[in-house]
């Protein structure tokens, strides 16, 4: 009984004096509906970028809303901007917003949010939008590159492309 009652106190003492074992980000535990595709998951574990739906059919004079998330995989405060702007296609109006700061477009130039800081292992998700005009017709495309880009050397920026079809 002493042999078992030793061994049980010396469990556990080396379970409580052993390092905390770092945070895991696996590829699939994403919030409900996220995709985390392959080619998503840093490499360098630093910093992650997904999409929900990146590809819609959408009507015209309609407001499609894309979500996305950026993940801080690090144990520091990162400081990042986010950068919505046309890949290609039409040129629709848009709007980029990430907590608090909401920055409309008209399709002339990026629209490019202020410095944010992700607390370390956090998850922020945000939205960008795509006002189609009335006038487009059926199988007009337009398309969206957002970006998240590290204000800190030696953090890979990631980027996404969003893509609405008009369908009517």
């Amino acid at each position: 009984m002493r042999l078992v009652l030793l061994i049980t106190v010396v469990l556990w003492a080396a379970a409580c004096a052993a390092p905390p074992s770092p945070s895991i980000v696996v590829p699939g535990d994403t919030p409900s509906g996220f995709q985390t595709p392959a080619q998503s998951v840093p490499v360098d574990g630093q910093l992650m970028l997904d999409a929900y739906n990146k590809d819609r059919q959408v009507k015209r004079a309609s407001d499609t809303s894309f979500e996305l998330k950026m993940t801080n995989l690090t144990s520091r405060a990162l400081p990042v901007t986010v950068v919505l702007e046309h890949a290609e296609g039409e040129r629709w109006r848009t709007s980029l917003c990430v907590q608090k700061q909401c920055i409309l477009g008209n399709g002339t130039e990026p629209s490019v949010t202020e410095v944010l800081v992700l607390p370390p292992y956090f998850e922020q998700p945000f939205q960008a939008h795509l006002f189609v005009d009335e006038s487009a017709g059926r199988g007009q495309r337009g398309a969206l590159n957002v970006r998240v880009e590290p204000q800190t050397a030696g953090v890979v920026p990631r980027s996404v492309i969003l893509s609405a079809e008009v369908m009517n």
